[in-house]
């Protein structure tokens, strides 16, 4: 039986409430690529003390979707949020809207714990990379900008 998030909503906040965990299997390719779909599961527990940048969240838009991504920056009223696989940031992730905190990325048979010292550098890595990559697109969009007024004044 296929549940939606949403359906699945209400059951994961009383797992969590009994002391629990829960395991999805996350859909889309926005964390790609450490969790592919159709392949990899991930465990989520109940937040417990301050989130901090790294962290991989499952979350509510105020839109109602729900999503898993990772926090790039912990800011003083809410957080900035990305995919691996993505160079778009999300802003206004507010705690109200977590509902869990990814612990563990589990392919095929292999549990990676998301606080283990190898995964925390890739982590790093990745955040350092899509920083990197919109950076240079950011620059390239401006000089195309500027070519452009450029020729437009001749």
């Amino acid at each position: 039986m296929n549940l939606t998030y949403e359906q699945l909503e209400p059951i994961i906040r009383k797992k969590f409430s009994e002391g629990g965990k829960v395991i999805i299997e996350p859909k889309g390719t926005s964390m790609l690529p450490i969790i592919i779909q159709g392949e990899d599961k991930v465990e989520l527990s109940p937040v417990s003390g301050q989130l901090k940048k790294y962290d991989i969240v499952f979350y509510k838009r105020r839109n109602g979707k729900f999503v898993l991504h990772r926090i790039i920056a912990v800011r003083k009223n809410d957080y900035i949020l990305r995919g691996d696989n993505q160079i778009i940031n999300e802003y206004g992730i507010t705690d109200d809207m977590i509902i869990a905190v990814a612990t563990a990325i589990i392919k095929d048979s292999k549990v990676i714990k998301t606080n283990d010292r190898e995964f925390i550098k890739y982590s790093k890595k990745q955040v350092r990379k899509k920083t990197m990559i919109k950076m240079y697109l950011d620059v390239r969009k401006r000089i195309a900008s500027i070519i452009k007024m450029n020729k437009a004044q001749k």
